[in-house]
């Protein structure tokens, strides 16, 4: 091999760099260091943004869902295929679904059948062309739950932007049955006073002719005294007991006709109580009926008239003693405190008392209960009373703007609950009891209910 050869196979020698080119590249790259680490601060930065971002993301995910648990109408989200993929608790207990059930249903399922159909045609053509007559409107509806029972409500629609185009409705349910309730007992309470009205017209027609029928009658009875008179004076017997049972029922007629003409004053639940007591003393002794008072001794006072408020209980007393009376005896428990429930929404609980009025005699039925305050529906054949005792009773509390039921389950006989609003106007000047006494009774007033209740 030649040496020209043998040169030519050996590596070439790198061309040496100069220094001002080792300068630049040094430079290049420290510059590209710097880029380099701005990049990466920035990029930091970012992704600390982004957790900020996220962070304040969840925040508000958080505070809409607590908003939305929180609300007391219902609030269902509708997917582009009419199923539930959202429902806050409050829809759920309106419709008397489980807690997270809904979600999966068809709206349609919450609405009675007869309008399923125009709720669904409405939402179809909404989700199809993004219009729809239904979308910002409040339309009423009749709900129903899943046990297949109606409420009505109030169904507001909105649309949900969504960032993937699909179309989301908003349905906010709102349950008006409180409202309806009490349109309806408006209109019943227009009916009401037309009744009291025609009432009032003929109790003072038959006023004056039963008068003098008592008179009459009192005389003839003082004639028939010979003993041949026995059979003719059981008859006037009879025809004064009716004369009573009438007198009795104009009596309800006067209460009820004086209902919307009543004197209202700060009246103390413990005083009528009593009172109501100290005129049922016989019928409590005769019936072998135990009274027992529970009522709490800082308990406000109602604003009522006073007789139509000691008549409301003595009516109460009155049914009590003839639902026991066929056990022979009995317990009568009468409770009040405060209310631990509002009957109106818009009213806290602490301006409302409950009083509870619990009997030991035999069990009503719900279908009896349905109708126990309706006029002569709440009359045992063994019973004296002319039937409108409970009724006047309700119409009484209505006039307070309170509430009425009854219970009853086996073995526990019957209870009445009355809610009433507290007295708005200072209470009355009462120095309080001593231990162990009581506080006499308003005379006056024990001798007018006894003319009014003969």
């Amino acid at each position: 091999m030649s040496e020209s050869e043998t040169r030519a196979d050996m590596p070439q020698a790198a061309p040496v760099k100069t220094i001002h080119q080792l300068e630049a590249e040094v430079h290049l790259l420290r510059e590209g260091l710097k880029q380099a680490e701005r990049i990466r601060l920035l990029h930091s930065r970012m992704a600390e943004q982004l957790k900020v971002a996220n962070r304040e993301r969840k925040r508000a995910e958080a505070h809409l869902v607590a908003i939305l648990r929180a609300a007391l109408n219902g609030i269902v989200e509708i997917d582009d295929t009419g199923a539930i993929v959202f429902a806050n608790p409050a829809a759920h207990q309106i419709f008397g679904w489980p807690a997270g059930a809904l979600v999966g249903q068809r709206i349609e399922t919450l609405v009675s059948p007869l309008e399923q159909e125009a709720l669904h045609i409405g939402l179809t053509r909404y989700f199809q062309t993004g219009e729809s007559a239904l979308i910002g409107q409040v339309v009423e509806v009749i709900g129903t739950r899943r046990d297949g029972t109606r409420v009505p409500c109030d169904l507001t629609l909105a649309s949900v932007p969504s960032p993937d185009r699909r179309r989301y409705v908003l349905a906010v349910v709102q349950d008006i049955s409180v409202r309806k309730r009490e349109e309806a007992e408006s209109i019943r309470l227009a009916g009401v006073e037309t009744m009291r009205q025609l009432l009032e017209g003929i109790t003072h027609g038959v006023k004056n002719p039963l008068f003098i029928l008592t008179g009459r009658l009192q005389l003839l009875e003082s004639k028939l005294t010979q003993p041949e008179s026995v059979e003719f004076k059981a008859d006037v017997g009879k025809i004064q007991a009716a004369v009573q049972r009438l007198t009795a029922a104009l009596g309800q007629m006067d209460a009820f006709t004086a209902a919307h003409r009543s004197h209202p004053e700060p009246c103390r639940v413990a005083f009528t109580v009593e009172e109501a007591a100290a005129f049922l003393a016989d019928h409590f002794a005769k019936d072998r009926i135990k009274l027992i008072t529970r009522i709490a001794s800082d308990l406000p006072e109602v604003l009522a008239d006073p007789n139509q408020f000691r008549l409301m209980f003595l009516n109460l007393m009155l049914y009590a003693v003839e639902h026991m009376r066929a056990n022979g005896k009995g317990t009568l428990t009468v409770s009040a405190q405060r209310s631990t429930v509002s009957t109106q929404p818009s009213e806290p609980v602490e301006r409302w008392i409950e009083v509870r009025m619990q009997d030991d005699g035999p069990e009503i039925s719900p279908e009896q209960v349905a109708r126990l305050f309706e006029p002569f529906s709440a009359k045992p054949e063994s019973r004296k009373g002319t039937g409108l005792e409970l009724w006047t009773v309700r119409t009484t509390v209505m006039a307070l703007k309170g509430t009425v039921t009854c219970e009853s389950r086996p073995g526990q006989g019957a209870t009445f609950i009355v809610r009433l609003p507290v007295a708005t106007e200072p209470p009355l000047s009462l120095d309080p009891l001593p231990a162990g006494k009581t506080r006499p009774l308003d005379q006056d007033r024990l001798d007018q209910n006894r003319k009014d209740h003969p």
